[in-house]
Formats: structure tokens, C-alpha cells, sequence
């Protein structure tokens, strides 16, 4: 398992752009859809972090890659076991439903 991306809703993107290529490194992503959200990236990869403007500073989601369909489903049932609550979601440039 590993991390593919994370959204963070932030009342100041601004400073994400600056913390993120200026400390951490990451770029600003070309070719993103134009929805306002700043996306920075730092591999090969189209996107890694995508920051949104919202009413909060906070994790809003996180997105895992797995191997297989078996690792997904065996995750889920991880997070059930734990009683952890999630959200299966596929629409990721819909922050509405994130805030």
C-alpha cells in the first residue's frame, strides 16, 4: 500500500503554493483542470497534493494505490474491522462534496 495523493482544504492556498515549492520542492502541476484548486506535484505522477479553498484547514482526503482488486477490498474490510468511516468516491475535482 502507499499513499497516491491527499486533498487538504485550506483557508490560505496561497501559502501551500508557497511552503510547497519553495520548502518541500514540489512544482505547480501543468495541465489541470481549471477548477481553481492549486494541484503540485513532485514525480511522474499528473498530481500528488491538491489544495482547495474551503472554510477549514484539514486533511479533507486521502487516496491510496493497491496493488489489486483483492488489496482494495481487503482494505476497505481493514478500515471496517477498525471502525474507521470512509467514503468511496471517484469524482476527485468535485471538492463540493469534500467541504
Amino acid at each position: 500500500k502507499a499513499l497516491g495523493y491527499i486533498c487538504i482544504e485550506s483557508t490560505e492556498p496561497e501559502q501551500w503554493r508557497q511552503f510547497a515549492t519553495q520548502v518541500v520542492g514540489m512544482v505547480v502541476a501543468p495541465s489541470m483542470p481549471e477548477t481553481g484548486d492549486l494541484f503540485l506535484k513532485m514525480d511522474e505522477y499528473s498530481w500528488r497534493l491538491r489544495i482547495f479553498k474551503g472554510n477549514k484547514n484539514r486533511l479533507a482526503l486521502a487516496g491510496w494505490e493497491l496493488a489489486s482488486k483483492a488489496d482494495f477490498d481487503q482494505a476497505l474490510k481493514e478500515l471496517q474491522a477498525s471502525g474507521i468511516v470512509y467514503e468511496r468516491g471517484d469524482d476527485l475535482f468535485n471538492t463540493s462534496a469534500l467541504t
